[in-house]
């Protein structure tokens, strides 16, 4: 589970899983999910974890190693936060990944509201507006940003830019920002298990933190 900007670490943390010779579940992102019309797609984090305890439980696996990166981080998190008893483990890339709604109307220090420009930008109609044009200049944009040493190629830029022709896309993602922020109500069905997940418990499972170094947006602490 992951994001869409950071293949190299994933292929890392991949190739390291499958040393193991573990049953391993390609990348899911929630906006690809099919659904009835009538459904909407929530993208806070409660419904992320749902998703993963279902996938887990479709797929019959047996106390899988949950790893994820950013969206897919806070998937894997949430998820192992609230059902221990289902996770082997847990892999977060980019470290602790959870977020109480409340807390999002706290501003950051401006440095950090600087790096995340483009999280109140998606929370605007404007933003929102580029996203469903799926822009390819600010796709283009967001990843010289996010990973600047990574290789990208022009194929994966146009892969990047298909993903975001999905008719959910523009909506989840602007939702899922506005959630964070305390700037959207979520799904009524999913309260409950947001409300254990407000804030920010500590995961127990057995975790394993992956830092990329060239993390623009929120690089590692110093040891």
């Amino acid at each position: 589970m992951d994001g869409v900007h950071i293949p190299s670490q994933l292929n890392v943390v991949s190739n390291a899983v499958a040393r193991h010779r573990g049953p391993r579940v390609g990348r899911t992102r929630r906006t690809c999910r099919r659904r009835p019309s009538r459904l909407p797609i929530s993208p806070q984090q409660a419904a992320l974890a749902t998703d993963v305890r279902d996938l887990v439980e479709a797929a019959g696996l047996d106390h899988p190693i949950l790893v994820g990166f950013d969206w897919g981080n806070r998937a894997a998190g949430a998820a192992a936060y609230l059902w221990p008893e289902m996770a082997g483990g847990l892999v977060a890339i980019g470290g602790y990944a959870l977020y109480d709604p409340p807390l999002g109307i706290e501003p950051a220090p401006p440095d950090v509201e600087r790096r995340f420009w483009y999280a109140h930008y998606f929370c605007t109609d404007r933003g929102r507006r580029a996203l469903e044009r799926a822009d390819r200049d600010l796709f283009a944009l967001l990843w010289r940003e996010w990973p600047p040493n990574s290789d990208r190629s022009s194929k994966q830029l146009n892969m990047m830019v298909e993903s975001a022709t999905s008719p959910d896309f523009a909506a989840v993602v602007t939702h899922a920002y506005r959630h964070r922020m305390a700037g959207a109500a979520g799904d009524t069905r999913l309260e409950l298990l947001e409300r254990r997940l407000a804030g920010l418990p500590t995961i127990s499972v057995q975790t394993v933190v992956v830092e990329g170094t060239a993390n623009a947006l929120d690089p590692p602490m110093p040891p």
